[in-house]
């Protein structure tokens, strides 16, 4: 239903865009008052068409998106019976940043290899450069993204270029119809779901580079903690990008 959706607010945009054109030349060349009625019955339309496919193609608020702030049942901070966890105890973490938004953040998949160690500075250094290493595969953001309105963009920025081409050509040769005031109104009724789609589109952008920078700034800090240890580092090299995040396997750590 949300591809129906959005061929519904499409359409209501092209008759809204019509009516304006309608009402534009009307005025500009008088026409009389029927200009006003038949625009009117086209926008009522075109209000209808937008109504219906708001219905099937509801916007999302970005922040519902928002995996960031998942509960979890374990804490990182270890029990007093230290031991190595089965990887599937990284799924009862939660996230190592609850208060920066995750909207392209997946828990059953942004986790990482191997074992779960018996460190807290271990646990959130290594479940941090697993999330980090999706924010470095710009493939998986892209894929992952529930921000994206190019259609919306693309096609109401077409609109608006049309209707300022018709208010740039001025007056028709043929017909002498001045068509400066149509183009004028296309181009603004235009300017509402154009800057509607860049600013959500722009709002996602920011917020995944903002989720970005919290885990690069949680890596160093985590490493720089991890550095200070007696016996020497035991986190491993940083995450690389394009690939899921493989910590060390640290056998003398786990007394093999």
């Amino acid at each position: 239903m949300g591809i129906l959706g959005f061929s519904f607010k499409v359409l209501g945009a092209v008759v809204g865009a019509l009516a304006c054109i309608v009402l534009g030349l009307g005025i500009q060349n008088g026409e009389g008052e029927d200009v006003w009625y038949g625009a009117a019955m086209m926008l009522v339309f075109a209000w209808g068409l937008a109504a219906a496919g708001a219905s099937w193609h509801k916007r999302v608020p970005l922040l519902d998106s928002d995996v960031a702030e998942r509960a979890g049942t374990r804490r990182f901070r270890p029990a007093k019976q230290r031991g190595w966890l089965p990887h599937e105890a990284w799924l009862d973490f939660p996230d190592p940043l609850p208060y920066t938004p995750d909207i392209i953040g997946d828990p059953a998949v942004d986790i990482p290899e191997g074992e779960v160690p018996p460190d807290e500075n271990l646990r959130r250094l290594w479940l941090v450069r697993a999330k980090l290493a999706v924010h470095l595969d710009k493939r998986e953001v892209r894929a992952r993204a529930r921000f994206r309105r190019g259609p919306t963009i693309a096609l109401s920025a077409a609109g608006i270029a049309g209707g300022l081409v018709l208010a740039l050509s001025g007056v028709d040769p043929e017909t002498g119809e001045n068509r400066t005031l149509a183009g004028l109104l296309v181009a603004a009724f235009l300017l509402w779901p154009f800057g509607r789609s860049l600013i959500t589109h722009m709002e996602g952008l920011s917020l995944v580079a903002r989720r970005e920078n919290a885990l690069r700034q949680e890596e160093t800090r985590l490493m720089a903690s991890d550095a200070t240890r007696p016996a020497g580092p035991l986190g491993g090299d940083p995450v690389q990008p394009g690939t899921p995040y493989t910590p060390p396997r640290l056998s003398m750590y786990r007394g093999e």
